[in-house]
């Protein structure tokens, strides 16, 4: 790929990033709302179910969006060494390549830089 291809592509992974980042606050924000709530009062068996089911649907999302996610965001963008399989873009989402070999293995990734 293009040194040009290479950096467009870290700008859409580093925008997913914010994205995530954003998701994953309102989530702990939801979660502090809703300790707030448990704690004045919740003392039925479906209150607690659904506090249980909310919980998790947070952690779900905040697991996504901290460790899934930016994995498969690289895949698809193309940000892995083909040789190593390492991430050519840092978490940050800038990039990560020097002289435009793969940091890790050394290996060309980009035609000119």
């Amino acid at each position: 790929m293009s040194s040009i291809d290479y950096i467009a592509k870290c700008q859409r992974y580093r925008r997913y990033q914010v994205v995530a980042s954003v998701c994953s606050i309102v989530a702990f924000g939801a979660a502090v709302v809703m300790s707030a709530w448990v704690r004045d009062g919740c003392d039925s068996f479906a209150c607690v179910l659904g506090v249980l089911l909310t919980a998790t649907l947070i952690g779900g999302v905040m697991i996504y969006t901290h460790v899934l996610g930016p994995q498969k965001r690289a895949r698809t963008l193309g940000l892995l060494c083909p040789s190593c399989s390492k991430p050519l873009a840092a978490m940050n989402g800038f990039p990560d390549v020097v002289a435009g070999n793969c940091r890790h293995c050394g290996v060309q990734v980009l035609d000119s830089l």
